[in-house]
């Protein structure tokens, strides 16, 4: 027995596609519609007062910056030149030579680069206050490593050593206090 012509196509029809309502009123991220954000609100963080002469920052340490030598650094970046700063020690240390430190090109920055007796070597420093986010050394993904592999490359032509390799290390830094790290020396990492 064949099924009415009407039941069979009743479940195939199309339905017509429904579009997501848009809000009228306001941002699509919230806020307050009738303030809206100047450049000076955008970039400033909120616990900071502008005037005309200059700026006053009322919580430092709320915010995570400190006024370094007269410079607004982040508590992040701090911890990061101390920890460059450690790791170029602890270089030293070992008996190697430091030739160049936070080297910059179009393409990037190298952290450190030494030579360990014969051999060119391109350090990547990487400090954390704690492993919450992992060790510092699983920062270094491997898109990372082909990046320090091309930069290591124009640093050696930049400075006329292009026939020459240099192998790359990860130095990984572990804040045990202030001004203290644990230091994780990885060679030949990539």
């Amino acid at each position: 027995m064949a099924l009415p012509r009407w039941l069979v196509t009743a479940g195939t029809a199309k339905r017509p596609r429904v579009r997501p309502r848009r809000r009228l009123h306001g941002p699509p991220y919230g806020g307050h519609p009738a303030r809206p954000a100047t450049a000076n609100q955008a970039t400033a963080p909120p616990d900071r007062l502008s005037t005309e002469l200059g700026s006053v920052d009322t919580g430092a340490a709320r915010s995570g910056t400190l006024d370094v030598g007269g410079e607004r650094m982040q508590a992040k970046d701090t911890l990061g030149r101390q920890g460059e700063q450690a790791a170029a020690e602890h270089l030293t240390r070992l008996g190697w030579q430091i030739l160049d430190r936070n080297w910059r090109c179009g393409e990037g920055e190298l952290d450190i680069v030494a030579r360990d007796g014969t051999e060119l070597v391109v350090c990547e420093v990487k400090t954390r206050s704690s492993i919450a986010f992992g060790t510092p050394a699983e920062a270094v993904t491997p898109a990372k490593a082909a990046r320090l592999r091309r930069l290591a490359g124009r640093w050696l032509a930049a400075h006329g050593v292009g026939h020459a390799t240099a192998r790359i290390d990860v130095i990984g830094l572990l804040a045990d206090g202030p001004d203290r790290f644990t230091v994780d020396h990885l060679k030949g990492v990539c």
